[in-house]
């Protein structure tokens, strides 16, 4: 299954994070430097109980140049940028594609 996940934010990121290490195809969705740095050195997780990190490779691409269509969708944005994400989804959906 492929799975999208649109943020990669304090949700979106965590959950990337943790999917990509258990061996899911993911793709997150992000923009800017956020979406450089991921695809440079992946995203690092700071675990606050005990202060160690640890880093994983992600897949990572801006809507404009994502091109798969996922089984399953996250939509981890925040209400304002919802009205902006609504078109990506309808485009890089199909009709059994789960929007979460």
């Amino acid at each position: 299954m492929k799975y999208l996940i649109i943020g990669a934010g304090g949700t979106g990121g965590v959950l990337g994070y943790y999917m990509t290490k258990a061996g899911k195809d993911v793709t997150l969705i992000a923009r800017g430097t956020h979406l450089q740095a991921m695809q440079e050195n992946g995203l690092v997780l700071e675990k606050m109980w005990d202060g160690s990190a640890e880093n994983q490779s992600v897949k990572a691409a801006d809507m404009e140049h994502y091109t798969d269509t996922p089984d399953v969708v996250l939509v981890c944005v925040k209400g304002y940028s919802l009205e902006s994400t609504v078109p990506f989804i309808q485009r890089v959906s199909d009709k059994s594609t789960i929007v979460i």
